[in-house]
């Protein structure tokens, strides 16, 4: 999926989707209107997500609900976010790690199976590898 020049909103479907937003500031959108499955929602590669650009992950707190926030508000629950490339050890509900760009979703704060991805973030000059966890929703 690709936007274009001007601000995008990409949404990924149940598919494994590669999004492209483009230049400006662009909004890569998980929003199923239902608790979360990752059968739901897929796991999606962003290949030019650019902060300095504007561009945001946005999180919908139907699907995840397990986020403290409040709505509009960003990751304002400190405890709630973590950077780390130990993503199975960690105890927040959103787990970004710095050397595979992959973003997590921990919603019992806890890890049963593996760690389950959401969004591969590539560095710049990187390709990520991403596997959706077996059977874990």
């Amino acid at each position: 999926m690709r936007g274009g020049t001007g601000n995008d909103i990409l949404i990924g479907a149940a598919s494994d989707d590669i999004l492209v937003g483009g230049a400006d500031a662009d909004r890569f959108l998980y929003n199923t209107n239902a608790p979360f499955a990752s059968s739901a929602v897929g796991v999606d590669t962003i290949n030019d997500f650019n902060s300095s650009q504007g561009d945001k992950i946005v999180l919908d707190k139907t699907t995840f609900s397990a986020i403290a926030n409040t709505k509009g508000t960003g990751l304002s629950n400190l405890s709630d976010f973590q950077v780390t490339n130990k993503a199975g050890t960690s105890t927040a509900k959103i787990v970004y790690d710095p050397v595979s760009g992959q973003l997590f979703y921990n919603p019992q704060c806890r890890w049963l199976a593996a760690p389950v991805p959401i969004y591969p973030v590539p560095r710049p000059q990187s390709a990520v590898k991403h596997t959706r966890a077996p059977g874990h929703q």
